[in-house]
């Protein structure tokens, strides 16, 4: 998935570009810039978004951790085996992002377009918030650090979360919602 168990970055034609620690630039068009800065790929708009937003995909291999900023600000960090795919700027009434494996997010709040995360299995919609997201196949764990979130599985459930808070997608389609101490949730970051 990943080239020498490095992450990498899919451009939207499917070139692969491998990111290393370092400061470089990565992509850059007519929308903005792309570029690393110690293990960190910062989206940057540029003038006027003048075509329409294009996908690019992160692949953080297992062994490696990596964190993106989003054109919004919003700050998402990366565990290992995680893929986020997103667009190079957002259009429309909302955010959204494709998550494959675990992440914390720092979301830079936006009333009038709301942030959402979408799973193989879950969606999450937030306002501005910092919460942890594990979604590897069928299964999605949401644990809210601060602010509030709203996961929903299909048509079949849908729960609002308070900080403190974790829901877990069941096997049976529920989600069920405990009160978990989130330093536990979210100490990967800090190894």
């Amino acid at each position: 998935r990943t080239v020498e168990g490095r992450t990498e970055l899919v451009l939207p034609n499917g070139e692969r570009r491998v990111l290393g620690d370092g400061k470089v630039r990565v992509v850059s068009d007519s929308c903005g810039e792309m570029r690393t800065e110690n293990r960190t790929l910062i989206v940057e708009l540029g003038g006027q978004e003048t075509k329409k937003a294009e996908d690019y995909t992160l692949n953080v291999p297992y062994g490696e951790k990596y964190s993106i900023v989003l054109p919004d600000g919003t700050k998402v960090f990366l565990n290992a085996g995680t893929t986020l795919r997103y667009p190079d700027h957002f259009e429309g009434g909302s955010r959204e992002v494709y998550l494959n494996g675990e992440a914390y997010l720092e979301v830079t709040k936006d009333a009038e377009h709301p942030f959402v995360v979408k799973t193989i299995s879950s969606e999450i919609s937030v306002l501005g918030t910092s919460f942890n997201v594990n979604a590897r196949e069928n299964s999605c764990v949401t644990t809210l650090v601060e602010g509030r979130v709203r996961m929903k599985h299909g048509m079949l459930d849908s729960v609002e979360l308070c900080a403190g808070q974790q829901a877990l997608l069941t096997g049976v389609g529920k989600i069920r919602v405990q009160v978990v101490d989130t330093r536990y949730y979210t100490s990967w970051m800090d190894n």
